[in-house]
């Protein structure tokens, strides 16, 4: 199975032209070498953690999502069979660091998926193990 996504991934910077590389490395130098126009930087996506994790039963468990430009934010935790346990609807955040805490006290012990979600569509999950 390592061999075929190396494998995948070799096969895939093949097929991207030289050209493409050179401008997405983000060096200047590199891409004026390569007669490019200088590019912009890529902007910052937006960063989610968890903590404490693993979390006990009724201890609080800290949401923290760092925002480039103010937007909106919402999220949603599912058990491991994909049902979906608890929810925080969209609310407005401004930029920079915002945290929020949850208390999972009816939720079994188990593996749980946090899902999160910005106006801008940018989005992720994480993996949260809740003990006893």
């Amino acid at each position: 199975m390592v061999r075929l996504v190396a494998l995948l991934v070799l096969t895939a910077l093949t097929l991207v032209p030289r050209r493409t590389l050179l401008a997405s490395e983000g060096s200047q130098g590199a891409a004026a070498e390569a007669g490019l126009p200088a590019t912009a930087p890529a902007p910052v996506r937006p960063t989610f953690s968890l903590a404490p994790n693993p979390v006990r039963l009724g201890a609080p468990l800290f949401l923290t999502l760092t925002l480039p430009e103010p937007d909106w934010a919402a999220f949603e935790v599912f058990d491991i069979s994909g049902r979906r346990v608890a929810s925080r609807p969209l609310e407005r955040l401004a930029a920079g660091r915002a945290t929020r805490s949850w208390a999972p006290g009816l939720w079994r012990p188990g593996l749980y998926l946090v899902r999160w979600w910005t106006g801008s569509r940018d989005g992720g999950a994480a993996r949260l193990v809740v003990l006893r």
